[in-house]
């Protein structure tokens, strides 16, 4: 199953993810549901768990937990669970899809949906650098621990969640120029040209791409209507 979601049609892949993201306009709790099991499922089958992207999954949960305190404060425990299926899947679909999918074929996902180029490219660009964010960010938390930094156990990590943050954030950021200038030299030595196309390929009908394709239209048009 893992193999025939990689060889998924790009601009169905991309179909799917904003399907996914349509849970936030919907209150249908049924809805909700079949978009959660379905959003479970594709981070399970697409192995997920086992990419560089399940660690931001892990960090998601304080969020998760700020965000249903939060919403519980406000709301009743049903509401506060409505919101708290909404952002996971979310979160789940994004992790399965970037596992999914390549910088190269968002780009021609995007390029065939006549997006802006300057969009296209930018979107794409900052696709191929999630994992190297991730790697950077994991080895700069790694050198302040040996220098000394306690980013606490459990539960106690979350009030250290502002100290790690401003820990990591200047390095990364610095780290992450240097790498974005590095890129943009490559880019320039090779002749890239920005807005050089090609001609899109039609969509192969397979049985994989025809169930995702019946199945993020159905869930958008019932996003729309109920």
């Amino acid at each position: 199953m893992h193999y025939k979601l990689i060889n998924m049609d790009a601009r169905i892949k991309l179909l799917w993810l904003i399907s996914s993201a349509s849970i936030y306009f919907t209150d249908n709790i049924y809805l909700i549901i079949v978009m959660l099991t379905n959003s479970l499922l594709m981070f399970l089958f697409s192995k997920s768990q086992k990419s560089i992207y399940f660690k931001a999954l892990v960090y998601a949960f304080v969020f998760f937990i700020i965000i249903f305190i939060i919403t519980l404060y406000e709301n009743t425990l049903f509401q506060a669970g409505i919101i708290l299926a909404r952002w996971l899947t979310i979160i789940l679909s994004s992790i399965a899809f970037f596992v999914i999918i390549t910088p190269f074929e968002l780009i021609a996902a995007l390029r065939s949906f006549k997006m802006p180029e300057f969009l296209t490219f930018s979107l794409g660009m900052g696709f191929r650098f999630i994992p190297i964010i991730i790697e950077e960010a994991g080895k700069i938390a790694l050198a302040q621990k040996s220098r000394g930094l306690n980013y606490g156990r459990g539960l106690g990590k979350i009030p250290k969640i502002p100290t790690v943050i401003f820990a990591l954030i200047i390095p990364l950021f610095i780290r992450i120029l240097a790498r974005l200038n590095d890129t943009l030299l490559a880019l320039k030595m090779k002749g890239f040209v920005l807005g050089r196309r090609k001609k899109p390929q039609p969509v192969a009908l397979t049985v994989i791409n025809f169930i995702f394709l019946i199945y993020s239209l159905a869930i958008i048009a019932c996003t729309i209507l109920l």
